[in-house]
């Protein structure tokens, strides 16, 4: 009689979790540097403007004016490179 003999099976190591990229880091530090300037030039404008935009006129603190038009920038640049991404992915 022959004897079988079990094998383990193979243990594969996990792969290291690669460091962030070089790039990844840049825009990271860059991103923290123009939102640490944005948060000072906002501190620094607390008066009140008057705005007037086609047939609507309304009184309120620059920093909201500032701060909206930021926040617009962002979501437009973010809709922007997402239909960039997506387009790309069509041609491919």
């Amino acid at each position: 009689m022959q004897k079988t003999q079990q094998h383990a099976p193979a243990v594969v190591p996990e792969p290291e979790p690669r460091p962030a990229s070089l790039w990844a880091r840049v825009k990271l530090i860059v991103g923290l540097m123009v939102l640490t300037v944005l948060t000072a030039f906002l501190a620094q404008n607390f008066q009140h403007a008057d705005i007037r935009f086609l047939w609507f006129e309304w009184r309120t603190r620059m920093v909201f004016v500032l701060l909206s038009a930021a926040v617009a920038g962002a979501i437009a640049t973010i809709v922007v490179g997402a239909l960039q991404v997506r387009g790309r992915r069509k041609q491919d």
